[in-house]
């Protein structure tokens, strides 16, 4: 786990390096905001590793599907921490979700401990997303990436001595693939939320079900339970019910 966290890292930082170095914009480095960004990095690195240490005790469709929880927890925390106003429907569309996340677990029959550890990494993120809009303020987008991923080489790298596993021929190649897949969807979600609305993007994430399902059957002869598939609905549905809305609100105040 720490040897993956590693890895997904490790491309990141010197490509958004890059990116300010072709910018020539060096001096955005001076942070404003210091402690901001050491709880995301903080909350950040303890919400991958969570996910990391769940993809090898779930499949990849239940992982993929409690992730989509995210929107609706994003939409509860901004209460508190970002002062918004939350009305009927959207607190609706959250407790919705949360019972399409019940309807996964199957508590009727048990509950897999893993899953609240899935859960808490699903909390973690989207209190990652919460900070972030508080960092974006003043902080850009390439920065707050670079500081958020040289947390986590920096901590799993200290944890490194203790837990290297040698890759074979084959690892090596997994490893790489990983990093360099993690840098280029964290680049090109950046330019995606730049040059298009939420409400256009926002959704697009749910696509990704399709692969982690087709994943689980190709690669590992797994098909998703119909709990799962019923859940994942529930929760999707609840989740763009949420993005519509915020869109449609966001809308109206520009007018």
């Amino acid at each position: 786990m720490v040897q993956i966290l590693l890895f997904r890292n490790l491309i990141t930082v010197p490509a958004m390096l890059a990116l300010l170095w072709i910018d020539g914009n060096f001096a955005a480095l001076r942070t404003h905001r210091p402690l901001m960004h050491l709880l995301h990095a903080t909350i950040g690195v303890v919400g991958i590793s969570c996910v990391i240490f769940s993809l090898g005790q779930l499949s990849l469709s239940q992982t993929v599907t409690t992730t989509y929880l995210a929107p609706l927890l994003i939409t509860a925390l901004s209460v508190p921490f970002l002062k918004e106003k939350v009305g009927l429907r959207r607190w609706s569309a959250v407790i919705i979700g949360s019972l399409g996340v019940l309807i996964m677990a199957r508590p009727d029959v048990r509950i897999e401990a893993v899953m609240f550890v899935m859960l808490f990494g699903t909390f973690c993120f989207a209190c990652i997303m919460i900070i972030r809009r508080k960092i974006l303020q003043t902080e850009s987008s390439v920065v707050t990436v670079l500081y958020f991923s040289s947390a986590g080489m920096f901590a799993s790298g200290i944890l490194m001595p203790w837990f290297w596993v040698a890759p074979n021929a084959v690892e090596w190649g997994l490893l790489i693939a990983m990093a360099t897949m993690a840098t280029f969807s964290q680049l090109t979600l950046t330019l995606a939320v730049k040059a298009a609305p939420v409400s256009i993007t926002a959704p697009l994430i749910y696509f990704a079900l399709i692969f982690a399902v087709a994943a689980d059957i190709l690669f590992w002869g797994k098909y998703p339970a119909v709990t799962t598939m019923v859940g994942a609905a529930v929760i999707i549905v609840a989740g763009l019910y949420v993005i519509y809305r915020e869109s449609n609100i966001s809308r109206n105040s520009m007018i």
